[in-house]
């Protein structure tokens, strides 16, 4: 007889123990019991290996064909592309955009341009000024931008150099691609790394709390429409528009709403 694993001696001594209990003929002799219980023993041991064939081996089969799948088919990997182009765009709002609001387009922007270069875009930094393109995307040794603010060959800001960091932000910038989120204005307005302008104070959102007069509905069934006080401007703004409030739901119909 093969020798047996540990399963398979677990299995033997479960299949001894039911055969123990088995009623058998006692007219069999001893020879034949023992040949039956080593034929029951190896076809419950077949089976076992069978079942744990499936049980195991199976999952293991999907696991590597799922892989496979996901390999072989491009649109089921997941892609970094688009979150590495989202984390630039944040990189360019977060450090880039505030560095030249503050240090470049007051001498390089659509009201002046020293050198003929504009800094208030994109499309204008890659064109440069009198002295070449400002901007190369991922060359940072050709980029005038980069060499100006280290003062090596331009001296920018001529008011004082900017500090270790904010040169540091412009190579990384220029490095990664010069990405510039492109928004529906042709020329992206810089603004401050902080503060609110006249026009941003005009904004619904900026302006202060107050008591609004609660509009005076022209009749008496407006007037029982309105429950709150909410009612009363949106049955005026309704009535404005020669527009009427439409018949109240019932129950059933507010049910079937939620």
């Amino acid at each position: 007889m093969q020798s047996l694993s540990c399963a398979d001696s677990n299995a033997f001594r479960l299949i001894m123990d039911a055969t123990d209990r088995a009623s058998l003929p006692p007219i069999l002799p001893r020879l034949q019991i023992l040949t039956e219980r080593k034929r029951m023993m190896e076809n419950s041991i077949r089976w076992f290996r069978r079942i744990s064939h499936i049980y195991f081996a199976a999952p293991i089969s999907c696991l590597v064909l799922s892989q496979s799948v996901f390999s072989q088919n491009p649109l089921a990997q997941p892609t970094n592309d688009s979150a590495a182009l989202k984390a630039r765009e944040v990189y360019f709002e977060n450090e880039v955009r505030p560095l030249l609001a503050e240090s470049c387009i007051k001498c390089h922007g659509s009201e002046k341009q020293e050198g003929g270069l504009r800094l208030d875009s994109l499309e204008h930094a890659l064109k440069g000024g009198d002295s070449g393109p400002a901007v190369v995307p991922g060359a940072v040794a050709d980029s005038l931008l980069v060499s100006a603010v280290r003062y090596q060959d331009f001296e920018m800001p001529p008011s004082g150099q900017l500090s270790d960091e904010a040169q540091a932000v412009f190579a990384t910038w220029v490095e990664q691609g010069a990405v510039w989120p492109q928004h529906s204005e042709a020329s992206l307005e810089l603004r401050p790394r902080s503060g609110i302008t006249d026009e941003d104070k005009e904004y619904w959102a900026f302006q202060p709390l107050a008591q609004p007069h609660i509009p005076t509905l022209r009749n008496s069934h407006q007037a029982s429409a309105a429950r709150t006080p909410i009612d009363a401007f949106v049955i005026d703004q309704l009535d404005a528009a020669e527009l009427q409030l439409a018949p109240e739901a019932d129950r059933r119909t507010l049910l079937r709403r939620i």
